[in-house]
């Protein structure tokens, strides 16, 4: 069974706020952790409560990695919390976009022979804080479905199938 999403929001309850950052703080750092061993990284996790009090975690020291960002002059990622919001609200509505695109295209071109449902249009007209984006996300099988017919196509449809294929491809690969 899935988990109940929340909003992400100041938890406005002084207790549930500190039971909250107590559970994912070990939550992040336990991720830190995973993160440094599985892809041999160095890791350092600073964070400030409410109060000012310092929670760190670092995977080899935290003064020697610490170092080595100060001194590091090449351009790199760094982001805020207004950035990783934009880019989350563009990437997804140019996922949803791209994908309503292609599916749009496909069943225009094969909707006699696949037994699709109706386009997902229809996601463009909501709002974008108010769309269920769930939805979308099952494009994998459609995707899966689409290039195993496409690459193994009934004979009659043969012809069909490499002209599509050819004209997906521009726009894919």
């Amino acid at each position: 069974m899935g988990r109940k999403k929340i909003q992400i929001q100041r938890i406005t309850d002084e207790r549930n706020r500190q039971v909250t950052f107590t559970k994912r703080k070990f939550g992040l750092m336990k991720k830190a952790y995973e993160l440094s061993v599985l892809c041999d990284c160095e890791i350092a996790l600073i964070i400030f409560n409410h109060s000012n009090k310092l929670f760190q975690y670092a995977s080899t020291d935290m003064d020697k990695v610490l170092l080595k960002y100060t001194e590091y002059n090449e351009p790199h990622e760094s982001r805020t919390n207004a950035d990783i919001i934009e880019v989350k609200r563009g990437n997804t509505r140019e996922q949803v976009v791209g994908f309503i695109t292609v599916h749009t295209l496909f069943l225009n071109f094969f909707y006699r022979t696949l037994p699709f449902t109706r386009p997902l249009s229809h996601l463009l007209q909501s709002p974008l804080n108010q769309t269920d984006f769930s939805a979308v996300y099952p494009c994998d099988l459609l995707f899966t479905y689409m290039f195993r017919w496409l690459l193994n196509p009934p004979l009659k449809h043969n012809s069909l199938s490499s002209c599509f294929f050819s004209f997906l491809s521009s726009f894919m690969f």
